[in-house]
Parts: structure tokens; sequence; C-alpha cells
């Protein structure tokens, strides 16, 4: 490995082009790009986020250890990657991002490139549903998100939400500290209905399954013309049933769990909290339009209305990605 790290980080700066999607912000990371010669030393195959360690020669031909944060499996899997791509002691050329505290030896990886020249990238365009797929016939099948709108700036408390009194004041203590991901808490939907994952819709006799790739979590939609339970058992999907009007299936959910991000990034919601969604079968086949309200009057000042798009994706397959606690929580190292 002929360049050490001092030598490499006086290239030219550049800007990364495609902004990073995972469970927490990239705000601590630099958009300098650094590029250098390194050997791996450890490589983790873990979620929600892949690790590759490599030491290069730092100032004086110090051997310094980098942590290399990637996307999560399913990500990788779909830029190309698999649980070999990487091994102890293969030296590789990489282009990352630094953490803006030079102190942190912690980069995000761009791209890697091997000794025998193939690169692979851990950021840019994913896989997606093939241009020729056949269009579906119902809501069943599995469905890759098309579009999430709503989510507001990924480095801040989500503000230009209409916010309580009660809910303004926890903005006052934002920090990704706090982030519900870092303990493997997923989120609440419809914004679990959105996301860089696959869906998987099943419709049974009484009820439909909302299965989602992202952390494994699976919502039972009851079909079958029951109510809401008076007082149902508070959890972070709530108890949802669901009708038919027309072609559209409205799926109505309560009995959610207090949530410390619940309606949006450092954004709490409360037990009051209600929502509605629509899911629409395009007449194409092609995609689902999912339109969404949400109501908390402990937290938000009026309803919430946003949508999510879905694309037919036959030719893909729901991964596994089970969160593991202690790699979710090195956000917080």
């Amino acid at each position: 490995m002929g360049n050490n790290i001092s030598i490499v980080c006086g290239f030219a700066v550049a800007l990364a082009t495609v902004p990073a999607i995972a469970h927490h912000s990239r705000a601590n990371f630099s958009d300098t790009i650094v590029v250098f010669e390194a050997e791996v030393t450890r490589w983790e195959w873990v979620n929600p986020h892949v690790y590759a360690y490599v030491e290069a020669p730092s100032v004086g031909g110090i051997m310094t250890e980098w942590e290399v944060e990637m996307q999560s499996t399913m990500g990788l899997v779909r830029r190309g990657w698999n649980p070999d791509s990487l091994a102890i002691g293969d030296v590789i050329t990489i282009r990352a991002n630094p953490d803006r505290n030079s102190e942190r030896k912690l980069l995000f990886g761009i791209t890697y490139t091997k000794a025998d020249g193939s690169t692979l990238s851990s950021q840019g365009p994913a896989r997606g549903p093939a241009d020729d797929v056949p269009p579906a016939e119902s809501l069943v099948g599995v469905w890759s998100n098309a579009s999430w709108r709503g989510a507001g700036p990924r480095d801040r408390a989500a503000t230009h939400l209409p916010l309580t009194e009660k809910a303004l004041a926890a903005t006052v203590e934002y920090s990704e500290r706090h982030n519900p991901m870092a303990q493997c808490i997923f989120g609440m939907p419809p914004g679990n209905m959105g996301g860089p994952y696959l869906h998987e819709v099943e419709i049974l006799d009484e009820v439909i399954l909302l299965n989602m790739e992202y952390n494994e979590v699976t919502r039972t939609v009851y079909m079958d013309g029951r109510e809401h339970p008076v007082n149902p058992t508070p959890s972070n999907q709530g108890h949802s049933i669901g009708w038919w009007e027309g072609d559209t299936l409205v799926v109505d959910t309560v009995g959610f769990a207090e949530h410390r991000w619940g309606n949006g990034r450092g954004i709490p919601s409360g037990m009051q909290r209600h929502s509605v969604e629509r899911l629409t079968l395009s007449e194409s086949g092609r995609n689902v339009q999912i339109e969404y309200t949400i109501e908390d009057p402990e937290y938000l000042t009026e309803p919430v209305t946003g949508s999510v798009s879905w694309a037919h994706a036959p030719d893909m397959r729901m991964l596994p990605n089970t969160c593991d606690p202690e790699v979710a929580a090195r956000v917080l190292n």
C-alpha cells in the first residue's frame, strides 16, 4: 500500500451527488471525498448497516484503522454485493466521505476497487423492478417504493408539521442520539409504508397482511367486519381494521404505543394517534397509490396528509434484514 492517508486527504474536493438513505441522518459526514488504498481487517455483513474495517498508513507511516459504514445488507445486495464481496486481507482503493469530526476514524463508503480492477458501489442507484414486468391484477404481490414525500430534512426535527406546544417543546431536545432506530425500535405506519425497501401484500380469507422488508415487520389488517377493541394493547404497528371502497383498500389504525419519533424526526406520538390509509391499484396495474391521514391531538394541531407510491416488483424478493441492536447503536458512539 503505497499511499498514506495524509497524502490522500489532500485530493481535490468533490460533492456527493446521491444522498444516502439509512436508519439515521448523514449530517455527521462531510461532502468531501477522500481516496486511499487500504487493507480490509474486518468485514461485518450485519444490519441496519454493513461495516468494513480497513487499515492504512497515516502521518509518519503509522497504521490506522478506519470504520467504513455502508448501506443495509439488502441495499448492498441490490447494488451487486454479497457476504463474500470483501474478505480480510483484501487490498482495496476506497472512495468515501469522512466524518466531520476529524478525530473520529469513521467513513461513509462510496466505491471500493479491488486488486483485479472490479469496483463495487455502496451508494448510488440500487436495482429496482424490471421495466417489462407484467401488470398486477390486484394489490397482491411484491412492491417497491417509488416515491416518498413528507419525511422532511434528515438532520433536524420535522418542524414543518403542524405541532402543538408539547411537540414543539420536544423538538428543542432534538438529537440523533434519541433516534429510536438506534435501539432497533421500528417506525409506525404510514411512515413505514415508504422508504427504499420492498413491501408484500397477502390477501387471505379474513385478514390482509402487509409485510415490510425493513426490519421484517408484518401488519395484520382485519377484514371480517370487526370494530377496534375498546382498549387495544398498544404497539408500534397499532390495531388495524380494513374494508373495500370499490377497488380501494381502506386501512384504519388505532392503538398505537407512545413513540419518541412516531410523527416524524424528533416529533413524538401519543396513544390517541389515529391513521387512515387508502391503497388503490392504478389502471395500468403497475403502481399502488397510498394516500394517508394522521391525527394525533396530543402532538399535531391538525391532521397531516401525504402519499406514497409503490411500483409492481414481481421479479424482486424480500430479503432478511433483522436489526442488530449492537450494530444500530454504533451511531451513538
